[in-house]
This record gives C-alpha cells, structure tokens and sequence, in this order.
C-alpha cells in the first residue's frame, strides 16, 4: 500500500476489467489534492475524523491463489472490485478494497498461492500510517525472545512499513510476469491463426490449379477425340471412292 492513490480521469480505480475481473471507479471530489505522477495524496470525505485514512488494498493473492479482507474494525468499506489471474480469470485472484480507515482501525488479510510470504497479516492505522504486522509470526517471535531473555521485541513501524512495501514490490514484479506471459501466449496464438489462414490460401490456390490442369487436360483430349473423327471421315470418303 503505498503513499497515494493511483487515479484515472479524477477516479480510483478499484478491481481491473475483462473475463472474471470486476473494476469499480469511484469520482473524486474536485478539492483532492494530487502529486505530480497523477496519485491521489489527499481528500475531503464527508465524516471523515482527525487521522482517517483513505486505503486501496490490491488483489495480494499469490500465483493461482486468493486474496481476501476480514475481521474489520473501525473500517468502512467504501468500494469492492475484483482482479484475477489468466484470461479467462480462472488461474487464481482476489478482491480489491477502497477502505476508510479511522484512527485505531484495523483488518486482517489472508492470502494464499505460491511465493506468498506471509499468509495472513494484520493492518492498522497507526498515527495517520498504515502499520502491517504478523500476529502468528510475532507471537512466536515474543515467545522465543521470552524465553531466552524475558522480554518481547518492540516492532518497529518503519520496518513494518518496509515489509508491506516490499511485499507490494513482489506482487507487482509477479504480476508483470504473468501479464508478460500472457502477451507472449497470445502473440503464439496470433501466429498460429495467422499460419492456418496461410494454409487454407494455399490449399485453395493448390485446388484452384488442380482444376485449371483438369479442364486443360479435358480440351486437350476433345481437340484430339474431334481430329481422329476427321480423320476417320476422310478413310471412309477414300474407300468409297475406290469402290471398296
């Protein structure tokens, strides 16, 4: 989840579009303030408290896995649309989230497929940032750590903030993968429909010749079935003038 929100034509795109896809747009009012890059850095929300966040959650799932929110508190979902994997959408993929998120808030997201790092992670709106952590993991580390010394570790928020940004660098890295496949899959395809067409031309030129030959060939032995007639014809004329 990084600093901003990515807009198109003043509206946040939330879910993509196509075959088992669901994109949502939601209008921005005109006071937002945006960088230069186009993302939505700030915005007036009727309501909104001292600290309230305005979060996109992508589509976290892992490859040919799932993504999904749950155990929201002090959250209002505000748009929900959905991403997917595969052109026909079945490959894998999950939901997408417009969130506001007042001060305190928090939710869980649970993720699976392959190369995810973490299955689920709990989310919270820390001092106007969103801070990730690991319950399961951290209540091991704690335990360990008690064990050993007798205190927890403190998290540290900037090094939460950097795991959830690193997160987001991995899931864009793989997606651009598999919409890098995706391209090479249908430029095959587009060579292999275009190589049958090819095909088919030619046998139709290849039929075109065959019949060509064949009424050639049918003239030719007509040409000679009327000269041998002629000839014929010329006999029996020599015969019956020698009395034969």
């Amino acid at each position: 989840m990084k600093p901003g929100i990515a807009c198109r034509d003043g509206k946040i795109q939330v879910g993509e579009p196509g075959r088992g896809r669901h994109l949502v747009e939601v209008p921005m009012s005109q006071g937002g303030e945006f960088a230069a890059d186009g993302r939505l850095l700030s915005v007036t929300v009727p309501g909104e408290q001292a600290g309230e966040l305005l979060v996109v959650v992508p589509d976290l799932s892992g490859f040919r896995g799932s993504s999904s929110i749950s155990a929201m508190d002090g959250c209002v979902e505000v748009a929900r649309g959905a991403c997917a994997q595969g052109d026909a959408g079945r490959m894998g993929g999950g939901a997408e989230y417009l969130l506001r998120v007042a001060p305190g808030g928090t939710f869980t997201v649970r993720r699976s497929g392959r190369r995810v790092e973490w299955a689920e992670g709990l989310f919270t709106n820390v001092n106007g940032a969103m801070v990730f952590c690991n319950p399961k993991k951290e209540a091991a580390i704690a335990a360990a750590s008690s064990a050993l010394f007798g205190a927890a570790p403190v998290i540290d928020p900037a090094i939460a903030a950097a795991n959830v940004e690193r997160e987001h660098a991995l899931h864009v890295r793989d997606q651009a993968a598999k919409d890098a496949a995706e391209a090479v899959k249908r430029g095959v395809e587009a060579i292999h429909a275009e190589t049958a067409a090819l095909q088919r031309e030619t046998w139709e030129l290849e039929n075109q010749a065959r019949v060509v030959a064949d009424n050639r060939r049918a003239r030719e032995a007509r040409d000679a079935a009327k000269a041998a007639l002629g000839n014929g014809r010329e006999v029996w004329g020599a015969l019956d003038a020698l009395k034969i």
